[in-house]
Order: C-alpha cells, then structure tokens, then sequence
C-alpha cells in the first residue's frame, strides 16, 4: 500500500471523533489497540467474514468460513 504515514493517522483520528473514543493508545514506540479498539476490530472481522459468505452464497461457492 501507498499510504503516507499521516494520511493514516488523520483516518484514524477521524474515526476516533466519529465514534467519541479512543481506539489507539498512543505510545512512543508506537500504538497499541485500546479495549474499545479491540472491540471495534473484532465487529469489523466479523462484518467482513459475513459479507465474504454472503458474496459467495450468492456466487454459489459455500462458505470461506465460520459463520
């Protein structure tokens, strides 16, 4: 991926004000994933695994995975 550093960061910073909490731990060697991160990853994995079964159901494929 060609993504500048703080074309990341300002997404990242935009989808902390959306939802009102903080996502990352800022630290300086880096950033770590908060409890309201962790959960918000999580829910996009499963999100993302349901529209991955739903596309191939429609395709006729089965199912990639876990429902």
């Amino acid at each position: 991926m060609h993504i500048a550093p703080s074309a990341v960061s300002r997404q990242i910073a935009l989808l902390e004000e959306s939802v009102g909490v903080a996502l990352f731990e800022r630290r300086p060697r880096g950033m770590q994933l908060t409890a309201a991160g962790e959960a918000l990853a999580e829910h996009a994995r499963r999100t993302w695994l349901e529209q991955e079964n739903i596309l191939a159901e429609l395709r006729g494929e089965g199912y990639p995975g876990p429902r």
